[in-house]
C-alpha cells in the first residue's frame, strides 16, 4: 500500500491553497501479512499532520493515532498478537476524528507490516553518537536521523535525564547518545542551531550492529555584544497542551545553542532549569486576556500578576517599569478567544491605529513566530514598521511559541539583544529592550547601524543557509532591493552601505535579509 495518499479532516475546505480540491477523510488499504503468535508492527510514512485525532486501525481494531507533527516522519504501531490474518488481505485504516473541526491536510504512504514487535524492530541495530566542539569538548546538540527521502526515522531511543527524544530527533545535554535504531541506510546530522555548523554522515545499520559516529561542530556565527534568546516557550506539564516536559525543554534549549530563554506559561509564572548554567533562564508568563496574549519577563519574584480581566487601559500602569520588564505583543494577527488584535473591523493597518481603545502598552512585538507563520512571512514585519512610523516605541521579536520538542523548533526564530559581553542577566536583556536594541533571526540575522554619516547593514548566517537578498524599508515601505552576490561564507556573510531615501521628515529605516536555500532536515 504505497501512496502517498492525501487525506483531509474537517469540513471547512482545504488547509493549504496548494492541496487537492477534494480529499477523503478515510484511507483503507488491503495488506497481505502472516499470522503470528507474537505482536507485529505497522510502519507508515506521514506528513503534514496537525491534529492528534487521526486514528489508525488494523482489521477494525484501533492501534494508535498519527503523531501531531507536520514534519515528514515514519510512525510505528504495535499490532496485537492474533489480530493479523494469514494468507488474506488485512485492512489498515487511517481516519480523521471530528469532521466539523478545523481542516488538516495530511499525506500517508508506504504502509507495511513487519513481522516483529516495535520494540524489537526499532532496536535491530544501534548508533553511538558523540558531538564535540572545536576544542574536542562534548557539547549539547541535536541529532537528526533521516532516510533517503529526508523523512525522520523512528528509533528505539527514549527520553532520559540527558536526552529529549522524538521521531528522528535526539537532543543530548551531554553531547553523547546511545540510539537503538532499525536496520537500514540513513543520514545522521549533528547541529546546534543558527550559530553553528551542521555535519552529516551516511550510515548503514545492519541487524545486531552498533555504528559509532563522532561529529565536530564549529561556531560559525558570532555577533559581538549580542546574545540570542527565545521569548516564547511552553511545556505540557504547565500549560497542559503540547508534549514537552520541563526537563526536555531545557535540554532542547541547550541543544539549539541559545544564550537565554524565557518560560512563558499561560497565566502562570514559572522558571525552568538552566542545565547548570548552560543558558540563562528567566521566569515569565504569557498573560492571556480576552484581547490578546502578552509575554512578560523577567517577572519579579514574589510579585502577584494582575487579573487577566483587567481592562487594557488599566493594565499597563500596574506593571513594573518597562526599563526592567519585557512586555511582548504575541501573534497579533492570530485569533484567540474570538478576538484578533490586528483586524480590519477595529484596526486601521496602514496607520497602525486601534479603533476599539485596546492599545498595546508594552515594548515589543512578535514579527516572526515560527509556531504561527503567515503565507506572507513579512506581514508582521510590516505591521511592526507601521507602529514605528506612528511613533510607538516597539522592539522586533522573534520566537518559536513552542509547546513541543520538535513540532515547533525552539530557537528557529530567535531574538538578539545587545547585552554586552558575558552571560546575560534578565536585567541586561530588559535594558536592551528598553534601549531598543534587538534584532530578529529566522535563519539569517540582519543589523542596520549608523556609523557617522553612513548607514551600514550587516548580515550574518551559517554555512548551511546563505543570504541572497537585502530588503531596505523606510517607514514600512520597501525602497530598495539589493542582491547579495558572494554571500556564501559562514558568519558575516555581507556588509555594505545603505543609501537613505530622499525624505522631507524623519524616517524609520530597517533591513531584512532573505535566503532561498532548501532547509535541511534539522531546520
Amino acid at each position: 500500500c504505497q501512496g502517498p495518499f492525501h487525506l483531509r479532516a474537517g469540513d471547512q475546505g482545504r488547509e493549504w491553497s496548494d492541496a487537492p480540491a477534494e480529499a477523503p477523510s478515510r484511507l483503507a488499504c488491503q495488506i497481505e501479512a502472516e499470522a503470528t503468535p507474537n505482536s507485529a508492527s505497522l510502519v507508515l510514512r506521514q506528513a503534514g499532520v496537525k491534529r492528534s485525532d487521526w486514528r489508525v486501525a488494523v482489521n477494525g481494531q484501533p492501534v494508535g493515532a498519527l503523531v501531531a507533527d507536520e514534519h515528514p516522519q515514519s510512525s510505528v504501531f504495535a499490532i496485537p498478537a492474533g489480530l493479523l490474518r494469514s494468507n488474506a488481505d488485512n485492512e489498515v485504516a487511517v481516519e480523521s476524528g471530528d469532521r466539523n473541526s478545523v481542516p488538516d491536510d495530511v499525506t500517508v504512504g508506504e504502509l507495511r507490516v513487519v513481522n516483529a514487535p516495535p520494540e524489537e524492530w526499532l532496536a535491530a541495530g544501534s548508533l553511538s553518537v558523540r558531538v564535540v566542539g572545536e576544542d574536542g569538548a562534548p557539547m549539547p546538540a541535536r541529532i537528526t536521523i533521516v532516510d533517503g527521502l529526508g523523512t525522520l526515522v523512528a528509533t528505539g531511543a527514549t527520553t532520559t535525564s540527558d536526552l529529549a527524544v522524538r521521531t528522528g530527533v535526539v537532543y543530548t545535554a551531554t553531547g553523547s547518545a546511545e540510539i537503538p535504531a532499525p536496520a537500514g541506510r540513513y543520514t545522521v546530522w549533528a547541529s546546534r542551531g543558527f550559530e553553528y555548523s551542521a555535519v552529516s554522515k551516511e550510515v548503514d545499520i545492519r541487524p545486531g550492529q552498533q555504528r559509532r559516529l563522532k561529529f565536530r561542530l564549529r561556531r560559525e556565527v558570532s555577533i559581538p555584544g549580542w546574545t540570542a534568546g527565545d521569548t516564547h516557550l511552553h511545556t505540557f506539564e504547565r500549560s497542559r497542551h503540547g508534549d514537552s516536559t520541563v526537563a526536555e525543554r531545557a535540554i532542547a534549549i541547550a541543544g539549539e545553542g541559545l544564550d537565554w530563554a524565557a518560560n512563558t506559561e499561560h497565566k502562570l509564572v514559572e522558571d525552568m532549569p538552566s542545565l547548570d548554567g548552560r543558558f540563562a533562564a528567566f521566569a515569565g508568563v504569557e498573560f492571556t486576556t480576552r484581547y490578546g496574549h502578552f509575554n512578560m519577563f523577567p517577572w519579579p519574584s514574589g510579585r502577584a500578576l494582575p487579573s487577566p480581566d483587567t481592562p487594557l487601559a488599566d493594565l499597563w500602569p500596574r506593571l513594573p517599569s518597562l526599563d526592567e520588564l519585557v512586555v511582548t505583543w504575541n501573534h497579533p494577527r492570530d485569533t484567540h478567544g474570538g478576538y484578533r488584535p490586528i483586524d480590519p473591523s477595529h484596526y486601521v493597518e496602514r496607520v497602525a491605529e486601534p479603533l476599539d481603545g485596546r492599545a498595546f502598552g508594552g515594548n515589543a512585538m512578535e514579527v516572526v513566530n515560527s509556531g504561527a507563520m503567515h503565507s506572507d512571512p513579512l506581514l508582521l514585519v510590516t505591521d511592526w514598521m507601521r507602529l514605528l512610523n506612528r511613533g510607538v516605541h516597539m522592539n522586533a521579536v522573534g520566537s518559536s511559541d513552542s509547546h513541543t520538542v520538535t513540532a515547533s523548533l525552539i530557537g528557529q526564530a530567535r531574538t538578539y539583544a545587545r547585552t554586552g559581553a558575558g552571560r546575560p542577566s534578565g536585567a541586561a536583556v530588559a535594558a536592551a529592550f528598553a534601549r531598543g536594541e534587538t534584532a530578529v533571526s529566522y535563519g539569517l540575522a540582519a543589523f542596520l547601524e549608523r556609523q557617522g554619516d553612513r548607514l551600514v547593514a550587516s548580515v550574518y548566517g551559517p554555512s548551511w543557509n546563505r543570504a541572497k537578498t537585502l530588503l531596505v524599508f523606510a517607514n514600512g515601505e520597501r525602497i530598495a532591493t539589493k542582491k547579495l552576490a558572494g554571500a556564501s561564507q559562514a558568519g558575516l556573510q555581507w556588509r555594505g552601505e545603505v543609501d537613505p531615501p530622499p525624505h522631507a521628515h524623519d524616517s524609520w529605516l530597517a533591513v531584512v535579509a532573505v535566503g532561498d536555500d532548501e532547509p535541511p532536515p534539522f531546520w
